[in-house]
C-alpha cells in the first residue's frame, strides 16, 4: 500500500512538472513572436506604403519647397493613400523613392509606413518602365477621361480612371489593347488609342 501511495505521489510530480514546461514553451514561443512582430522602422531597401495623400517632388521643386516661396511650388504627382513605393535613401525630413511607374521623388517621410523587407524580385518591379501618357481625343472626340478595365475584353470591372497627360508604366501590349500600371499601383486594360508613347 506505502507503494502504490509513493508511485502515485511520484507520477503527481512527473506530471505536474510536465506541465509547467509546456507553459514555459508556450511563453517562449510567444515572445519570439513578438520579437517576429517587431515595428519595422523605414530605412533604404524597403516598400513603404502612403498613409495618406502624399506629394512626390522632385529635386528642383524640393529646393522651392524648402526655400521662402515653398508654398508657391507644385509636386511633380500626387501619390493616393495606400500607394506602394520602394524607398532608395532616407534622409532628415525626406525619403528618396521609386514608384511603381518608375519615377523618382522625394515624400515627407512621415507620410510613409514600412510595410516589408523587399526582395530582391521583388524591387524589379520598380525598375524603370517604358512610361506612356493617357490621351483622351480619339477619333476626333474628347472623351474627358480614360477607363482602365480589370480584364482586357470584357467590361465587367472598372479599376480606375484616368485624366488627359497622367503617366503609367505600359506593362503589355496585345493587339488592340494596353495592359498598364498606374503611378499608384492600380493595373489594367484600355484601347491603344488612348496611349500616347
Amino acid at each position: 500500500m506505502k507503494q502504490i501511495t509513493l508511485l502515485i505521489l511520484f507520477l503527481t510530480i512527473i506530471i505536474f512538472a510536465c506541465a509547467n514546461n509546456q507553459d514555459s514553451k508556450k511563453s517562449s514561443q510567444s515572445m519570439t513572436g513578438n520579437k517576429i512582430v517587431e515595428k519595422i522602422t523605414l530605412q533604404a531597401g524597403l516598400e513603404a506604403t502612403t498613409n495618406q495623400k502624399a506629394a512626390l517632388w522632385s529635386e528642383k521643386e524640393l529646393k522651392i519647397l524648402e526655400g521662402p516661396n515653398w508654398a508657391n511650388a507644385k509636386a511633380g504627382s500626387q501619390l493616393k493613400l495606400g500607394a506602394r513605393v520602394y524607398v532608395t535613401e532616407i534622409g532628415d525630413e525626406y525619403a528618396t523613392v521609386l514608384t511603381l511607374i518608375g519615377q523618382e521623388g522625394y515624400i515627407v517621410k512621415k507620410l510613409l509606413n514600412p510595410i516589408s523587407k523587399s526582395m530582391s524580385d521583388s524591387t524589379k518591379y520598380y525598375e524603370k518602365k517604358k512610361i506612356g501618357r493617357i490621351n483622351t481625343f480619339v477619333d476626333g472626340m474628347d472623351v474627358g477621361t480614360v477607363k482602365i478595365w480589370a480584364h482586357m475584353t470584357s467590361r465587367d470591372r472598372l479599376v480606375d480612371q484616368l485624366q488627359k497627360d497622367e503617366k503609367v508604366a505600359i506593362l503589355q501590349e496585345e493587339g488592340e489593347y494596353i495592359k498598364v500600371a498606374t503611378i499608384n499601383g492600380t493595373e489594367g486594360w484600355c484601347m491603344k488609342g488612348f496611349i500616347k508613347k
